[in-house]
């Protein structure tokens, strides 16, 4: 009995460590990145190159906020220069996120703001993008402490 034990108090400790390891190597393994990255450089159509930006920058907002904030910035450069109002509506409101989640917040506040102009300019879904640029500005008050102007934007 002791020994049967013994083997499963093992195998919970073996099972736990591999466990570990595989949530820390999500972070070393770039294979998705680098796919990405491999696709934007060998793609033909603008649309779709933002649209990878975003995906990139989507990526590295919890692990490489650096990387996240290039990535929705060549987003947003891209789609103004193609006049792609979905593209830069996205990789300003992305972008208000991670600088927001980067203590940034008055630039945070600066891009939520913009998206706000662009999603008032939306023929579909304007009120949905509205009220997501609405969030993410009543996010960066709260954090800031402003929570009654929070509260009303949220």
């Amino acid at each position: 009995m002791k020994r049967l034990v013994f083997i499963l108090i093992i195998l919970l400790r073996i099972s736990r460590a591999d466990a570990q390891a595989d949530i820390g190597s999500a972070f070393v393994n770039d294979n998705y990145a680098d796919s990405l990255i491999r696709q934007v450089q060998e793609g033909k159509d603008d649309t779709t190159r933002v649209k990878l930006f975003i995906a990139l920058g989507d990526y590295y907002t919890f692990i490489r906020q650096d990387s996240s904030i290039f990535y929705f910035v060549q987003s947003i450069e891209l789609a103004e220069k193609i006049n792609y109002p979905n593209g830069s509506y996205s990789g300003y409101a992305k972008m208000a996120f991670v600088l927001n989640t980067a203590s940034n917040y008055g630039k945070a506040l600066e891009m939520a703001l913009k998206s706000l102009r662009i999603a008032e300019k939306f023929q579909n879904s304007r009120q949905e993008n509205m009220a997501r640029s609405y969030n993410l500005m009543g996010l960066i008050n709260r954090r800031n402490g402003y929570d009654t102007v929070a509260r009303d934007q949220c």
